[in-house]
């Protein structure tokens, strides 16, 4: 036993420090846009080009461009760019008039959530101020989600603790009597119908979301239609066939009183662990560029909460309180600080993915609500190690209203778990830009080149020249950036003007993916002389 546990703190130390993170925002932000909120240019853009900070969902976005009456532009249609999921984009008209316009948006991120925005900016020379927009509708109730939620964890908890006491906490070689596999039954019928009541309304929430009508307009036949040939739909109605296949296998499995066998647990084992892998798929984990690490995290997450709480409730309600219950429990006891273990991991792992920096596990909602849950999380194993105690020391009746106890708490811990899906992560921290001087090639000058930010998107290009002796240099008849990506070869040439006594200045959209790009500064000078220097950089979102 010491063993074990000297192995076990070894996987977890050593799980954590190779498993790289990176920070996860649910839901999407808007990173930076062309034209800028709030700007002022002179010519309009071909296109109006949001970018997020995570993958948006090809089905459905929507950008809406407004002038100042309210009077609706003739856009192109709405589209994720092909190059970067990140970017979303629409064409303006090439007679766009002088005016201040607003641009609201409403898309689909990752995890599933829809977020809606809106920004302005100012066309020309026009006396039109700015005006207050209507946001679109962002979809389905966060309230309807919650509980939605709350009872697909609840019914994954029962059929996981189920599962779990045929697989190995009850005896193999003692016959499973007439009263508890009347009970079990029970148990698992409940699961699979609150299994299928989650997957009908996740059906109309999803709906809902992702074609930004209410819940009540998404019973419709057309609604439910273009929701079920989206990426999300496919995902529904695999979860659906599969629920399907776990209840036909249980009513086949329950008629040849084989329920029990290794074949009939395993597979229902295999089918049970696809649905918490599709529910991974929509939520917070979905949304990390670690998305191996974060889905694995999410379903050993989910996975050993199951364990834990529906096993303490399967026991609770389906073992009479006999002698026999006593081995039973300690055999539990086991299962249970492997779970606890796994749920450290997974949730050590996924608060520092979401959390991003410490300060917001005081200071943001989420962060609030994590705490709230941590608080519950550590009662229940405290009480859970206090029984522990109590059934391998004293050989006395099963404290049954404490461990009562700990399972409200462990169903507390599932409804809020429930709420936190729906909760916005704190935002990122801003981008690091690029800066990095390096001496131009056959010349004794330097060149300084700073990008803002260093990232895919909307970017400005900084440039500063020095002599010799540390003085600025401007005596440029021209001054060109070329941007290439190693991965693709893709290049954009585009000049710099003299934005003041010592920088050269541009800016647009020149990086479209993420990966490694070279950047070539060419400067001209009045004497024709050339100067030139090819920085390297890593893009990211």
């Amino acid at each position: 036993m010491k063993l074990l546990k000297r192995v076990s703190f070894f996987l977890i130390i050593l799980y954590l420090l190779i498993v790289p993170v990176q920070h996860v925002s649910a839901h999407a932000y808007l990173e930076n846009s062309n034209p800028a909120d709030q700007s002022h240019i002179q010519t309009a853009p071909e296109k109006v080009t949001l970018v997020f900070n995570e993958e948006i969902e090809a089905d459905f976005p929507l950008i809406e461009v407004k002038d100042s009456s309210g009077k609706q532009v003739e856009t192109g249609k709405t589209s994720v760019s092909k190059k970067n999921n990140h970017m979303v984009e629409a064409s303006l008209p090439a007679d766009l008039k002088a005016d201040v316009y607003s641009v609201s948006w409403r898309v689909v991120s990752a995890d599933g959530h829809a977020v809606t925005g809106i920004i302005s900016f100012k066309l020309g020379d026009t006396k039109a101020t700015f005006q207050a927009s209507e946001v679109p509708s962002s979809g389905a109730d966060l309230q309807i989600s919650s509980i939605q939620k709350a009872i697909l964890y609840i019914g994954f908890s029962l059929f996981i603790g189920v599962l779990v006491f045929g697989l190995g906490l009850y005896p193999r070689k003692e016959q499973i009597s007439e009263k508890i596999s009347g009970h079990l039954k029970k148990v698992t019928w409940i699961a699979l119908a609150l299994l299928g009541v989650a997957l009908l309304i996740q059906l109309f929430v999803q709906t809902s979301i992702t074609t930004g009508v209410s819940i009540s307009e998404s019973f419709g036949p057309s609604k439910l239609a273009a929701f079920l040939t989206t990426k999300t739909g496919y995902i529904w109605i695999s979860e659906f066939v599969v629920w399907l296949l776990l209840a036909i296998f249980t009513v086949m499995m329950f008629f040849k009183k084989k329920q029990w066998g290794w074949f009939a647990l395993l597979t229902e084992s295999a089918l049970i662990g696809y649905l918490i892998f599709a529910k991974a798929q929509n939520g917070h984990a979905a949304a990390s560029a670690d998305k191996i690490v974060s889905i694995t995290a999410d379903m050993l997450h989910m996975i050993a909460a199951s364990v834990w709480v529906g096993g303490i409730l399967v026991l609770l309600f389906v073992l009479p309180r006999t002698g026999k219950a006593r081995k039973v429990w300690i055999r539990f006891a086991i299962v249970a600080i492997i779970a606890v273990a796994s749920i450290l991991v997974s949730g050590l792992l996924m608060a520092v993915m979401n959390i991003g920096q410490m300060a917001n596990l005081f200071t943001t909602n989420y962060g609030k609500i994590l705490l709230f849950k941590i608080g519950l999380f550590i009662l229940m194993a405290l009480l859970g190690l206090g029984h522990y105690i109590y059934i391998k020391l004293k050989n006395q009746q099963l404290p049954f209203k404490t461990i009562l106890i700990e399972l409200i708490i462990g169903t507390i811990i599932l409804v809020v778990a429930s709420v936190l899906t729906n909760v916005q992560t704190p935002p990122p921290s801003a981008p690091k830009a690029f800066d990095e001087t390096i001496a131009a090639e056959g010349e004794k000058a330097k060149i300084n080149l700073r990008v803002e930010p260093a990232t895919v998107g909307q970017n400005q290009f900084i440039i500063t020249f020095t002599s010799a002796d540390g003085s600025a240099k401007t005596d440029f008849e021209q001054v060109t950036i070329t941007t290439k990506s190693t991965k693709t070869d893709e290049k954009s040439t585009f000049q710099a003007k003299l934005a003041n006594d010592t920088q050269y200045f541009a800016e647009g959209l020149y990086f479209n993916q993420t990966g490694k790009w070279e950047i070539t500064v060419h400067g001209l000078t009045k004497d024709f002389t050339d100067i030139n220097q090819t920085f390297t950089t890593n893009i990211t979102q």
